[in-house]
This record gives structure tokens, sequence and C-alpha cells, in this order.
């Protein structure tokens, strides 16, 4: 965290604001929509503030000048399906522009979406791929580690910009976040 944002340090607890779904938020001039957006974790939430998305991590970890999009996927909320309504709920708004937490300000919404979902439909079968294998977390790894890769250079990345996403979105993280998903919903059928 300190690489990547520097010191994290409480927020005073009279400055907290719980919001709720479609609230109305005035900052000074300019009135916000809250939206709950679940699926990356359940206490998360976008804004919308005339046709920009202020998505967060349910946008996905994205540099700019790049057309490739990563899932951060951590523990323990993970869940595809409630991204997935996450999503068609953005969708249901004239968006002009996303901004993800990573890294950017992206106009072409419609593609960014688009691989959101992409991307959803990849680790899913991904999952199905290797979670029934139960392999040990070493090879389990460097299998996640493989496919990251390989949709990192289907989308013409190179090896050294990969690491940039790496450090942004750490695979050890996404994939504990896969496997927790996994365990607690799928292994069983359960949804």
């Amino acid at each position: 965290m300190d690489l990547l944002w520097g010191e994290f340090r409480p927020v005073p607890e009279a400055q907290l604001v719980t919001h709720l779904d479609r609230e109305e938020i005035a900052i000074g001039g300019l009135t916000f929509q809250a939206l709950d957006t679940p699926g990356h974790a359940s206490h998360h939430f976008a804004y919308l503030l005339e046709g920009i998305c202020f998505c967060g991590d349910i946008g996905g970890v994205r540099m700019s000048g790049a057309r490739h999009l990563r899932l951060p996927m951590p523990p323990p909320e993970f869940h595809p399906g409630k991204w997935r309504k996450s999503l068609q709920l953005i969708r249901q708004y004239p968006i002009s522009h996303m901004l993800p937490t990573h890294f950017g300000i992206f106009s072409d919404v419609d593609w960014h979406l688009d691989a959101i979902e992409q991307a959803m439909d990849d680790v899913e079968k991904w999952m199905e791929e290797y979670m029934p294998q139960e392999l040990p977390p070493d090879l389990l790894k460097a299998e996640f580690v493989r496919w990251e890769a390989e949709r990192s250079r289907a989308d013409n990345i190179e090896a050294d910009y990969q690491s940039v996403y790496q450090t942004a979105n750490p695979v050890d993280i996404s994939l504990l976040g896969t496997q927790r998903y996994w365990k607690k919903h799928r292994s069983n059928n359960s949804s």
C-alpha cells in the first residue's frame, strides 16, 4: 500500500457518511448519484456526475493508453454474479466517461464495460477448469500467472508493462479471491 498510495490514515468518524443506492449527494454546487455496485466488494459504490461514472474497482484495472483490463478480485467478497448485476445497473445510465480507481479516464465506455464482462467470462472459465483439480497452491498460482500473461499477450501488452498491472493488481490477491469464491459459492453448486 505504501508503494502505491502512501501512508493510510483513518478518517475521523464524524466525517463518515453512509449512502443508499441511487441517493443523490450534493457537494458544493454538484450533485452526484450513488449506485450500490457489489461484486468486487459487498460495500462498493460507484458515483455518477453529469455522464461521468466514478466506477472505482468495479471498473477493473486499466492503464491509460492500453486496451487491456484486469479484474481486481480480492477476498472475501469477489462475486462474479453480483459484479455482472452492477454492470447492468451502470449500463442503464448515459455515461460518457469511466473513471476506475486504477488508473485513468476512459471515453470508450462500451468497450470498457464489454471488456469487464469478457474478463469475467474468462475468469469463470479459468475457475471451472482449474479449481476442481485441487492443485497444490504453487501450481495453481503458476496456472493463474500463465493465464493472466496469455490474456496480456492477446491484447499486445508488453512484458514490462505487464509488471505495472501486477503492481496495481497483484496476482496473489486475485487468486485468493477466486479460490474463496469457488469454495464458498461454486464447489457445492451453491449460488
